[in-house]
């Protein structure tokens, strides 16, 4: 409605549209608008923000009435509404910021040629964590004459951590463990280091590969839950005896964080030196035969019975187990019983006396006294292998009674 001398009119809403886009033209060509054109109407100016855990971060948005389709500077009462919210990224709302899940931002007639600030907090935990990011969005703005053109409708804020992580013991193989060499028979340890740290920590040893097979050329590792002290810790290693000639053989040791929660030490991280290789050399096998003195015999009744055993191949004490062969002779009547015995053969071997020869009196032709070698059952001490000379055959010549 306009007054005047004359009376009072009433204009139309198309009219008064009209002259609102006059009057905003003329305050434009004035100066009182930008000085630039923007493409939108809507912007979100801020620079990429940053912000410790715990902290406030400000956002900027301005409304450029200048731009095309945005209906001009506000006039009086006029208000352009901008709705916005923020969206999770590897941040999340409730946990690492406070969540806006819908607002408004209004321009009017008095900061229109401002921008107007937008405040975000982040929330501060005592958990370490990696840099993070959530988004602030503008969903919508709508002016006087409707809908208004978005530009730059969205802006990352990241967010820095503040905490501490906590100290981490990280131990390995030390230079000296991480490859070893056993001959069979053989025994030893292998030291694992802790390289960083102070505190005790927990791992897991393992078998991992290798061509030697575990319970037959050296004991099983499998272990949960060792303790590495700040000064380290060892672990045994071996290699069996198998009494079979090969090439050589190895395993290999793997370290890994403890995981089983068997102790209450955290677990340990795991430095360069992983794992140790460990190789068996093989060792001549332990062979054991009769002395080549032994194998072939001529006595006569009432002689003494006797051989000799010696290892032939190997190093340490092996066993071996002797019994009766099924010669011609007969036992009692021609030669004393001979009981199948179990016995040791040490190195530099080892005679065994059988009994005697018996005097029967009779008139008989040769006879002959046969005794066997086998591998031993390898209780106190690892089965001989037998050599060639498996075999004692005695001939017992006859002698003839006085008459």
């Amino acid at each position: 409605m306009i007054s005047s001398k004359s009376g009072t009119y009433q204009l139309s809403a198309n009219r008064f549209t009209a002259i609102r886009i006059l009057v905003n033209l003329s305050l434009l060509m004035c100066g009182l608008g930008f000085s630039h054109m923007a493409a939108a109407c809507i912007d979100i100016v801020s620079a990429a923000p940053t912000v410790t855990e715990g902290g406030m971060v400000q956002i900027d948005v301005e409304y450029d009435p200048s731009a095309p389709g945005c209906q001009g500077p506000l006039m009086v009462s006029e208000t352009v509404s901008v709705t916005y919210e923020t969206v999770n990224n590897t941040a999340l709302a409730g946990t690492d910021y406070i969540a806006v899940p819908s607002a408004t931002l209004v321009f009017d007639e008095f900061n229109q040629f401002s921008s107007l600030p937008i405040t975000l907090s982040t929330t501060n935990d005592l958990v370490p964590e990696p840099i993070e990011t959530f988004d602030l969005v503008i969903t919508g703005a709508v002016g006087p004459l409707g809908p208004l053109t978005i530009g730059n409708g969205s802006q990352a804020i990241t967010i820095e951590d503040d905490d501490v992580p906590p100290a981490v013991e990280t131990v390995q193989f030390d230079s000296g463990s991480v490859a070893a060499s056993l001959a069979e028979g053989n025994s030893g340890t292998l030291q694992i280091e802790m390289t960083s740290g102070s505190a005790s920590c927990e791992l897991d040893v393992a078998i991992s590969g290798g061509s030697a097979t575990p319970g037959v050329d050296f004991t099983d590792i499998q272990i949960q839950g060792l303790v590495v002290l700040p000064s380290g810790v060892s672990i045994p290693i071996d290699a069996l005896p198998d009494n079979i000639a090969e090439s050589s053989e190895d395993y290999t040791i793997v370290l890994s964080p403890g995981v089983s929660g068997l102790t209450s030490f955290n677990a340990c991280a795991i430095d360069t030196n992983a794992t140790s290789t460990v190789t068996i050399i093989d060792d001549p096998p332990q062979i054991a035969e009769f002395t080549a003195a032994s194998v072939s015999q001529t006595l006569s009744e009432g002689d003494q019975l006797g051989f000799t055993i010696a290892q032939t191949s190997g190093v340490g004490n092996c066993e071996v187990t002797i019994s009766s062969g099924m010669g011609t002779a007969t036992a009692g009547a021609d030669f004393t019983p001979f009981t199948p015995i179990t016995t040791l053969v040490p190195v530099g071997g080892l005679p065994i006396s059988a009994g005697v020869t018996n005097l029967d009196g009779l008139v008989e032709g040769t006879e002959t006294i046969i005794y066997v070698m086998e591998p031993g059952p390898g209780i106190s001490f690892p089965a001989c292998a037998v050599g060639p000379n498996d075999t004692v055959t005695i001939m017992l010549e006859d002698t003839l009674p006085l008459v």
